[in-house]
C-alpha cells in the first residue's frame, strides 16, 4: 500500500495496521493548491473549467476548423445540446448544477463548426480523500453530432486533457454510442480511454421509437400489454402529471415500498428532492402520478432534452401491481413524449443479453419489451487514466467499501420490476 501511494506522488507516507484489518495511512503531503492553474478554472472561483473561445488549429480537417466555446450560460449550454442528433439530459446544464450539490463541480465546452455545435462535454469533477486529486465523470457523454463523427478524436483529446489539467485520478465517460460502432471505439482506445471496470450506468438499454400515432404505437405492443393499458383505464385509473412538492412526498412513499419488496437501492429523500428541485422547473425532467380515487398507485420521473426521452426513476405500490396502473401510465408518458417532438423513449437498462434467465434485470427487460422497445447495446463506461498508482488504490478500495455496505443493508441494486399477473 506504502509503495502504490509513493508511486502515486506521496513521497513520505507511513502505514499501520489496526484492528480488524484496518490500515492506518498519514502522508505528510500538503494538498495540491496548483489545480487546473493557467488552464481549466471556474471564473467564479468555484472549480474547474475553461474560460475562452479558442479555433483549435488543424481540428476538424474534414468540415472545416473546429471552435471550442466556453464559459456558456445555462441557456445557450441547452439550447445547443438540444441541437445535437443525440443529446442526453445527463448532460444538460439542470443536471451538472444538481450534481454539483453533491460536491461535483461541472466543466462545460461546446465544440463548434461554422456556428453550429458539433460536440458538447459537461465534464463534473469531485475531489477525493487523497489530497490535491480528483475523479472526473462525463454523465452519458460526450455527445457528438453523428453527422461530425470526424470531430471524436479532438474531443476525446480534450476530455483527456481536461482530466490532466485538474489533476483527475481518471476521467470516465459512458456516451450512448452503439456498441457495433467499431470505428469510434478504435478512436477511444487510440486517444487512451479503455473499458472501464467500473460502470455507472445501465450499458444496455430498451428503447421506444415514438415516431408514430397512436394506433402505429400501440401495433408495436404485445397485445397483454394494450389489454393491460386498456383494462387500467375502465377499472378507473387515472394518469397526470404532478404539480407540486407534495406529489414528492407521496412518490416517495411508494418509492421505498418498492425498493423493499424489490430490494434495489434507495438514497435519501432529499436526493431525489433536490434533483426534481433543479429538473422540473425548466421542464427536464416530469412527475407522473397513476391514481385511483385520490390513492397513489404509481409513479414515474421523465427526463426528456431535444429529440429523447428517459424513464429515470419509476414505483408501484402493491395495488398498483393488481390495477396495472404502470402500463397505463407508461402509456400516456411515451404518447406526451412524441407530443413533445421526441423520437425516442428510453427505458433505461436492460440485459446485456437478451433471454440471459441468470440476469437480474431478466423480469425489467421482459416488462419493457412488452412496449415495443428494442434493444440496444451501449459502449459501456470507459476510464483515461492519469494516474495509474492511484487508480490501482481506487479501483481496489471503492468496490469494496460499496459492496460492505450494500451487504450490511442486505441491499441489490437493480429497477423495480412490474411483470403481468
Amino acid at each position: 500500500m506504502g509503495e502504490i501511494l509513493r508511486e502515486a506522488g506521496f513521497p513520505d507516507v507511513s502505514v499501520r495496521r489496526l484492528a480488524f484489518g484496518t490500515l492506518a495511512l498519514h502522508t505528510a503531503t500538503k494538498p495540491d493548491r496548483s489545480v487546473g492553474k493557467g488552464s481549466h478554472l471556474d471564473a467564479q472561483g468555484s472549480g474547474p473549467v475553461i474560460g475562452n473561445v479558442t479555433t483549435a488549429s488543424g481540428l476538424g480537417v474534414e468540415g472545416g476548423p473546429l471552435t471550442l466555446r466556453w464559459p456558456v450560460d445555462g441557456a445557450s449550454w441547452n439550447s445547443s445540446v438540444a441541437q445535437l442528433d443525440s443529446p442526453h439530459a445527463l448532460q444538460s446544464w439542470e443536471w451538472g448544477e444538481f450534481r454539483r450539490q453533491a460536491g461535483w463541480v461541472p466543466t462545460r465546452v461546446l465544440f463548434e463548426r461554422g456556428g453550429r455545435p458539433v460536440a458538447a462535454v459537461s465534464f463534473l469533477r469531485r475531489a477525493t480523500p487523497m489530497p490535491g486529486w480528483g475523479v472526473g465523470y462525463v454523465p452519458k457523454g460526450p455527445i457528438v453530432d453523428s453527422r461530425a463523427d470526424d470531430v471524436w478524436p479532438e474531443v476525446l483529446a480534450h476530455v483527456a486533457r481536461i482530466a490532466k489539467d485538474t489533476r483527475c485520478i481518471f476521467v470516465k465517460i459512458d456516451p450512448d454510442i452503439e456498441a457495433s460502432r467499431s470505428d469510434i471505439r478504435r478512436t477511444m482506445r487510440e486517444v487512451g480511454f479503455k473499458p472501464s471496470r467500473q460502470q455507472v450506468q445501465y450499458p444496455s438499454t430498451m428503447i421506444v421509437d415514438t415516431d408514430g400515432s397512436d394506433d402505429v404505437l400501440l401495433s408495436r405492443m404485445k397485445a397483454t400489454w394494450r389489454r393491460y393499458i386498456r383494462k387500467a383505464e375502465r377499472d378507473g385509473v387515472t394518469v397526470r402529471l404532478s404539480a407540486g412538492t407534495t406529489d414528492v412526498t407521496r412518490f416517495m412513499d411508494i418509492y421505498r415500498e418498492t425498493a423493499k419488496r424489490d430490494g434495489f437501492i434507495v438514497r435519501p429523500d432529499s436526493y431525489y428532492a433536490k434533483g426534481l428541485g433543479f429538473l422540473q422547473p425548466s421542464g427536464r425532467a416530469s412527475l407522473w402520478l397513476a391514481e385511483r380515487d385520490g390513492e397513489l398507485l404509481a409513479g414515474a420521473v421523465v427526463l426528456s432534452h431535444g429529440s429523447r426521452a428517459w424513464y429515470l426513476w419509476g414505483a408501484t405500490s402493491q395495488l398498483g401491481l393488481e390495477t396495472h396502473a404502470m402500463y397505463r401510465l407508461q402509456w400516456e408518458a411515451i404518447r406526451s413524449s412524441r407530443d413533445s417532438g421526441c423520437t425516442a423513449y428510453d427505458m433505461w437498462g436492460a440485459p446485456d443479453i437478451m433471454g440471459d434467465e441468470t440476469d437480474p434485470l431478466k423480469g425489467v427487460a421482459y416488462f419493457k419489451a412488452g412496449f415495443g422497445a428494442r434493444h440496444v447495446n451501449w459502449v459501456g463506461a470507459l476510464d483515461y487514466v492519469v494516474n495509474p498508482a492511484l487508480n490501482s488504490l481506487w479501483l481496489e478500495a471503492v468496490p469494496r467499501a460499496f459492496s460492505v455496505l450494500r451487504k450490511f443493508r442486505g441491499e441489490r441494486t437493480g429497477h423495480a420490476v412490474v411483470v403481468p399477473g
